[in-house]
């Protein structure tokens, strides 16, 4: 978890495929970010044959629940009626060979 990031913008890149992704958010509405890395440990029709990098935008740096967040202002709550928009974008990269 990487808390409070000045800017909303993860690039991964896999070299050997020459490929990547750029992903952007807003920070005022989700200052964090959570990153895990998977290997060949989920069922189903994969079969323990995935590999899987995840990055997840996020407005709580922790793993403390709702409650916590709360008490300490980080969670996002609407009123009735309220509407909020934000933005995540996904730019793939792909380099010439």
């Amino acid at each position: 978890m990487v808390a409070d990031l000045a800017e909303g913008r993860v690039t991964v890149r896999n070299r050997d495929r020459r490929q990547g992704i750029t992903i952007t958010w807003d920070t005022s509405w989700l200052p964090h970010m959570w990153m895990w890395h998977e290997v060949r440990t989920s069922g189903g029709p994969w079969r323990q044959h995935g590999e899987l990098l995840v990055v997840e935008p996020s407005s709580v740096p922790h793993t403390l629940g709702l409650d916590t967040a709360r008490r300490h202002g980080q969670a996002h709550e609407l009123r009735a009626g309220q509407q909020v928009s934000t933005e995540i974008t996904l730019r793939p990269l792909c380099e010439p060979r």
